[in-house]
C-alpha cells in the first residue's frame, strides 16, 4: 500500500516537474524573442498616387478582409496605418488585396435567420477585396462574416458584386429553402467568349474554389495569361529519424495475484528508434502542427521480493517483464521561434503493439532441506496493445532537435482487479529532412 503510494506521488512530482520546465522555457522563449517574433512579414502598399512602397506589414492571417493595415518601411521603423480609402491597395503573404467601394447584400445568410424575402438588400462598403484571379477577366471575394463570403467581378464600369441570395419559399403551407443564383448569368455574359461556359457553369457554386476554377479554366481555354491567382497554403510535410533512451517504470497494484503483490520494479533504461512525419497547419505561421512517431522500442524491469519467515523457510519471487513495442505517437505540438531554431511543447496519445514479451516468474522455495524452483508467466495473458497519454518539450536547431517527453501507459495486465501502469521519460534526439 504504502509503496504504491509512495510511485503515485513519484508519478505526480516527475510530471509537475516536467510541466513546470515546460512553462519556464515557454516563459524564457518569449521573452529572448519578443522582439524577433512579430506578426510583421514582408510586403507592399501601392499608395493613392501609384506608387509602391516595400515594407512590412502587420499580417494575421485575417479571417475577414481588414479594414485597416499597419505598414512601415523598415523592420525597426514606426508604423503607419492604411485604410481602403488612403491607398490602393497592398499585397503580404502570397496575398492580394485592392481598394473598393462596392455594393453588398445585407440579408441574413444563417439558414436558422433566413426569411421568406427574395429582394435583396444592398449597402454600399469601402473594403479592401481580396484578390482570387487577376487579368482581363478578374474575381475578388468579400469576407463579411464568418460564414458570409461575397464575389465581384471587375469591368470598366468597376467591381460587380456577384447576386446570390438564399431565403426562405412559403408555397401551399410549406417552407423550404430557395437561392436567387443571378450570379451564373452574370458570369456567362462575362465570360461569353469561353465557348464552354454555359456547360461549366452547371457545376459552378458560390464557393472560391468552384468559382477560382472557373475562372482557370477560362484562362486555359481562351490561352489568355493570368496577372495572378491565389494560392491556398497547404499542408506542410516534414520527414525525421529519431533515436533515443527512455527510463521506465513498471507499477503492479492487487489484492488477488498474490505472487505479484510486494513486488517493486526498479527503474531501468531502455532504447527508442525509428521516424517521424510531420504535418505544419497552414495558416498558422509554422506554429502548430500534428507530429507522428513511428518507434521501436523496449524496456526490461525486474523485481525480487523475498518472503522470509526464517532462515528456514523463506520464498524468493524473480519477477521479470520485458518488452519490445511498435509505438505510434500522435501528438499535436505548438512551436515558439527563438533565433536560429524554436523551442516546443506537444501533447497527445500513444498506441504500441507488443512484438516481441518477456513474462516470468521464478519462484524458488527454501524449507529446511527442501529447495524447489517453479516457473511460470507473471501473469497469465497479458495485454499485447499498450495505451497511453505523452507530454513533452524539447527544442530544434537547423535540422538537428532534442526532446524530452513523458509517457504514462496501461501497462501490460488485461485483468480488472490488476492494475498495470508505465512511466518512461524519453530523451529523444531526432534529424529533420
Amino acid at each position: 500500500m504504502h509503496k504504491s503510494i509512495n510511485t503515485s506521488l513519484t508519478t505526480i512530482i516527475r510530471s509537475f516537474l516536467l510541466s513546470l520546465c515546460c512553462f519556464f522555457v515557454i516563459q524564457y522563449s518569449y521573452a529572448q524573442t519578443k522582439a524577433l517574433d512579430t506578426p510583421f512579414a514582408q510586403g507592399y502598399v501601392v499608395t493613392i498616387n501609384g506608387d509602391t512602397i516595400r515594407g512590412f506589414i502587420d499580417s494575421h492571417n485575417w479571417v475577414t478582409n481588414p479594414s485597416k493595415i499597419f505598414f512601415k518601411e523598415k523592420a525597426t521603423a514606426a508604423f503607419t496605418s492604411f485604410t481602403p480609402l488612403t491607398c490602393k491597395g497592398f499585397g503580404v503573404d502570397g496575398n492580394v488585396y485592392e481598394s473598393a467601394t462596392v455594393q453588398l447584400e445585407v440579408s441574413p445568410h444563417n439558414i436558422s435567420e433566413l426569411k421568406p424575402d427574395r429582394e435583396l438588400h444592398l449597402e454600399n462598403k469601402t473594403a479592401f477585396l481580396e484578390t482570387i484571379v487577376k487579368g482581363t477577366k478578374a474575381l475578388y471575394s468579400l469576407k463579411n462574416g464568418e460564414n458570409n463570403e461575397q464575389y465581384y467581378i471587375k469591368n470598366n464600369d468597376g467591381f460587380e458584386l456577384l447576386i446570390y441570395k438564399r431565403y426562405i419559399k412559403e408555397k401551399d403551407g410549406q417552407s423550404s429553402i430557395a437561392s436567387n443564383t443571378r450570379y451564373v448569368n452574370q458570369l456567362a455574359l462575362y465570360l461569353q467568349d469561353y465557348h464552354d461556359v454555359q456547360a461549366r457553369l452547371i457545376n459552378t457554386n458560390y464557393t472560391k474554389s468552384s468559382l477560382k476554377s472557373l475562372f482557370i479554366a477560362y484562362y486555359e481555354a481562351t490561352k489568355g495569361k493570368m496577372a495572378f491567382a491565389k494560392t491556398s497554403e497547404k499542408v506542410s510535410v516534414t520527414f525525421g529519424i529519431m533515436a533515443g533512451i527512455s527510463f521506465n517504470k513498471l507499477t503492479l497494484t492487487s489484492d488477488s495475484f498474490s505472487d505479484l503483490q510486494g513486488s517493486n520494479f526498479k527503474q531501468s533504461v531502455g532504447t527508442a528508434i525509428g521516424g517521424s512525419l510531420g504535418l505544419i497547419v497552414p495558416n498558422t505561421k509554422k506554429r502548430w502542427s500534428l507530429q507522428n512517431d513511428l518507434l521501436l522500442a523496449s524496456y526490461k524491469v525486474t523485481s525480487s521480493v523475498n518472503d522470509y519467515v526464517d532462515k528456514d523457510k523463506f520464498t524468493i519471487r524473480d519477477i521479470t517483464f520485458a518488452y519490445t513495442y511498435l509505438k505510434l505517437t500522435n501528438m499535436v505540438r505548438y512551436t515558439h521561434p527563438i533565433q536560429e531554431g524554436f523551442v516546443f511543447i506537444n501533447a497527445g496519445i500513444f498506441n504500441g503493439v507488443v512484438l516481441a514479451e518477456t513474462n516470468k516468474l521464478v519462484k524458488k522455495t527454501h524449507l529446511f532441506t527442501l529447495d524447489r524452483t517453479e516457473e511460470s508467466e507473471a501473469i497469465q495473458g497479458t495485454r499485447k496493445h499498450e495505451q497511453g497519454f505523452s507530454v513533452g518539450i524539447g527544442g530544434q536547431y537547423k535540422k538537428y532537435s532534442l526532446e524530452l517527453r513523458n509517457e504514462s501507459g496501461n501497462g501490460m495486465s488485461d485483468f480488472v482487479n490488476l492494475s498495470s501502469k508505465t512511466n518512461r521519460l524519453n530523451l529523444l534526439f531526432s534529424y529533420s529532412f
